[in-house]
């Protein structure tokens, strides 16, 4: 992750019957438009919400959604208490890769989440982690075809689900011709492992009812 993000001057608020929603915009200063994508985070937006939590939504220099902080105070307070679910993306497409689910949040030198600089540590060997494979050429690329798990960034990875994907191609001839592609599920085969990691997701750790 790279460092960090003057407070822009801009902030707005929506209020609804159940309280009001207070929007403050953020930019990353480190954050550099190179050519091709740009795997660091580019702006972000936190939102007090009317129970006084936080949330914090991480975006991409295309504006993509990536990474979510929930905390219970301001984020910027070291002694809150967070829920982080770290998403990342392709150096090179831009599309997502892997998502971090928040036991694999590394906890081990508090703050884990450091606002200031937008650290989210993993743990290599906890906490459950889901990973993407997709198609990379033709008319059907970036389209998932296989999601793994594993427990931590550095756990054996377990198959989760399959897909094969069909294009159905209509052309028309004009002064040039014109593809349209549809692509179709031809194939969705979830692989059970019959382990509670599988089952329940996010809810294997016994760790997770409770913030951190």
């Amino acid at each position: 992750m790279v460092a960090c993000t003057p407070l822009l001057d801009i902030s707005a608020q929506t209020t609804s019957a159940s309280g009001t929603y207070t929007y403050t915009y953020e930019v990353n200063s480190g954050y550099s438009d190179n050519s091709g994508y740009d795997v660091a985070w580019a702006k972000r937006t936190v939102i007090q919400k009317p129970d006084s939590s936080y949330l914090t939504q991480y975006f991409d220099e295309l504006g993509q959604g990536i990474s979510t902080v929930v905390t219970d105070l301001i984020p910027s307070n070291g002694s809150a208490k967070t829920w982080v679910t770290r998403v990342e993306r392709d150096s090179t497409t831009g599309y997502v890769k892997e998502v971090r689910m928040p036991d694999n949040l590394d906890i081990s030198s508090p703050p884990a989440y450091v606002h200031s600089t937008a650290a989210m540590p993993s743990y290599t060997g906890d906490g459950l982690v889901r990973v993407f494979t997709r198609e990379s050429t033709g008319d059907l690329t970036g389209f998932v075809t296989v999601q793994t798990y594993k427990k931590g960034t550095s756990g054996t990875a377990y198959y989760e689900r399959a897909t094969s994907w069909d294009a159905t191609t209509l052309t028309k001839v004009l002064n040039t011709d014109v593809k349209v592609v549809r692509p179709l599920v031809a194939v969705n085969r979830p692989i059970p492992s019959g382990s509670c990691y599988e089952r329940l997701g996010t809810m294997w750790n016994p760790r997770l009812p409770s913030m951190r």
